[in-house]
């Protein structure tokens, strides 16, 4: 950090070396300094995007172009770090920080996909932790306590039902055991007919 820091404000291993220790923070259990330092990156190169879409003149343009997919893809990557680190999140608000690692991955594999192609590794790792995040999402928990204090029963009528249509299939009963006891609703058979 000591180097990065006597580096030039606007050189990108300042950023690089910040990311780099984020995801160390992250490996180490340390994730709400990780979650910090990759929404520090992630501050950090939001804004070039706006700043590569002001072109000077035609003859930079190509050169602006590959530049701006190359800060384009860090700042996909900075996302990708960031909603790790955010879908690690432990806290009451976890959530919320769910919900936003779930755009952070959706977001950052538009752009890995636009950049790279939709069969490119990096594409197929990203979408890994968008399912993870989709299904952490979908987690049921039946705490209270919680619910109580976030306010989700204040819309519950009382005495009212809940019902959850599942898809699980349940056997029928035979017809067989109820042609033998011959309580069977419906018409009866004559002898003789099929």
């Amino acid at each position: 950090m000591k180097l990065a820091r006597q580096l030039p404000a606007s050189h990108p291993g300042r950023l690089l070396v910040r990311s780099c220790l984020g995801v160390t923070l992250c490996y180490a259990g340390e994730v709400a300094l990780a979650q910090q330092c990759h929404q520090l990156v992630l501050d950090a190169r939001k804004p070039v995007k706006s700043e590569a879409d002001q072109q000077p003149d035609k003859r930079a343009a190509a050169k602006t172009d590959a530049n701006t997919t190359s800060a384009l893809v860090d700042t996909a990557t900075a996302m990708n770090n960031l909603a790790c680190c955010l879908s690690q999140d432990q806290t009451v608000h976890s959530s919320k920080a769910l919900d936003n690692a779930y755009l952070l991955f959706k977001h950052a594999r538009q752009i890995y996909a636009e950049a790279f192609g939709p069969a490119h590794p990096r594409v197929g790792l990203i979408s890994r932790n968008l399912d993870r995040a989709r299904a952490s999402q979908n987690g049921v928990v039946s705490d209270a306590t919680e619910a109580l204090a976030r306010g989700e029963y204040a819309h519950v009528i009382p005495g009212s039902r809940f019902q959850i249509q599942a898809f699980e299939y349940v056997s029928k009963p035979s017809k067989s055991s109820s042609s033998k006891t011959g309580k069977a609703g419906g018409k009866k058979k004559k002898k003789g007919a099929k």
